[in-house]
């Protein structure tokens, strides 16, 4: 009792291609774009784990080449209180250069996108927003779980400045950086 779903093939424009089904509902099966962007090798991940002392900061330095769309979330969590501020159009030079790991462990696609850790320079940049959450006895998180209302696409051939800082000792701050890359 089935139906035949058939597309058309975006590379020749011609081909008709069976799409998948599920066989229990006869739903057609999808992924959602930033999903696809992992199957495809478009898609990058970078962690770090942080003890950040009382007024302490951790802080990145991610830079855009021009060309390509960078869609970024950002997720911090930490065992106290933090603010998480993100700047862009710094001028601030990046100091331990990071590696981001493409999500697809098979692909060898990179691209220009970096990614520091520590920076040195006072031109911070425009404040895009801060985030302060947090309370001195139990963990606390700004996530980026939802793309749609977390994601931003960062500007071409601009610079951006991460920081977040500690509002209570030993707070142990973890960051997850994951962005997919459109050319």
């Amino acid at each position: 009792m089935g139906y035949v779903i058939e597309g058309v093939d975006a590379e020749n424009g011609s081909t008709r291609i069976p799409l998948a089904v599920d066989d229990t509902t006869n739903s057609l099966i999808t992924v959602d774009f930033a999903h696809h962007e992992i199957h495809c090798g478009d898609h990058f991940m970078y962690r770090d784990a942080n003890t950040v002392a009382n007024g302490s900061s951790v802080s990145y330095v991610i830079g855009v080449p021009t060309g390509i769309g960078v869609h970024f979330v950002a997720n911090v969590d930490g065992t106290g209180i933090f603010t998480y501020s993100i700047y862009e159009d710094s001028s601030v030079s990046g100091s331990a250069v990071q590696t981001a790991l493409n999500r697809n462990r098979n692909s060898s696609l990179s691209y220009d996108v970096t990614i520091h850790k520590g920076y040195s320079g006072s031109t911070l940049g425009t404040k895009l927003y801060d985030y302060k959450t947090g309370y001195s006895a139990g963990a606390t998180r700004f996530g980026g779980t939802d793309r749609g209302t977390n994601e931003i696409i960062l500007k071409n051939g601009s610079k951006y400045l991460i920081t977040v800082t500690s509002g209570t000792n030993d707070n142990l701050v973890n960051v997850l950086f994951d962005y997919y890359v459109i050319e």
